[in-house]
């Protein structure tokens, strides 16, 4: 998402994604360093193939560029590091990948947001996509339903969706649950 978080403020995020083959807890922290960036810290781990996992560690910078003005959205430029050689052995490589990312945010009233981002690793072999659509339902209640893909010239593009609702218990924690699947049917039986 555009969102960054205001200055001096820390966000600890952490869930769990699983499927037949796998089960990874999703940690990350969050600090806002500025006004308009934050630096971010994510590592996934947990069980793939029934092998112990530890994925790459991500490195990231969020910068705000420029806030909602009527029909122009809020436009954040995302930058990623993922670290292959700080990962376990069956998910490392000797490589540290970047990518881009400009995220898009519009607010269509109090009650909806439409969000989207787009970007690459190689900058010329590939392109990430995303559309995200959420709603508030109730006053603590909001749902989503989002649209992601990664483009890749050297393979067939992999079409996702996914949907799910999150609850602000407090002021401070929000919980979520999401729901997902790829569009394409030959690679759910891998």
């Amino acid at each position: 998402g555009a969102y960054v978080l205001p200055k001096n403020y820390l966000q600890v995020e952490n869930g769990v994604l699983f499927n037949n083959t796998a089960m990874l807890n999703n940690f990350m922290a969050r600090y806002g360093y500025s006004k308009s960036g934050e630096l971010r810290c994510a590592m996934d781990l947990g069980s793939i193939n029934s092998d112990f996992t530890i994925m790459p560690v991500q490195l990231s910078v969020k910068q705000r560029l420029f806030n909602q003005s009527g029909a122009l959205p809020l436009v954040t430029l995302i930058g990623y590091l993922n670290f292959g050689p700080i990962a376990s052995s069956n998910a490392s490589s000797n490589k540290i990948e970047g990518s881009l990312l400009l995220a898009f945010q519009h607010e269509l009233n109090d009650d909806m947001a439409f969000e989207w981002n787009l970007g690459s690793q190689s900058f010329s072999n590939d392109l990430k996509f995303t559309l995200l659509y959420s709603c508030k339902l109730f006053n603590r209640t909001t749902m989503f339903i989002e649209y992601f893909s990664d483009f890749d010239k050297a393979s067939k593009p992999v079409h996702n969706a996914d949907m799910g609702i999150l609850y602000a218990a407090s002021q401070n924690i929000n919980l979520d649950i999401g729901l997902g699947s790829t569009l394409d049917s030959s690679l759910r039986k891998a």
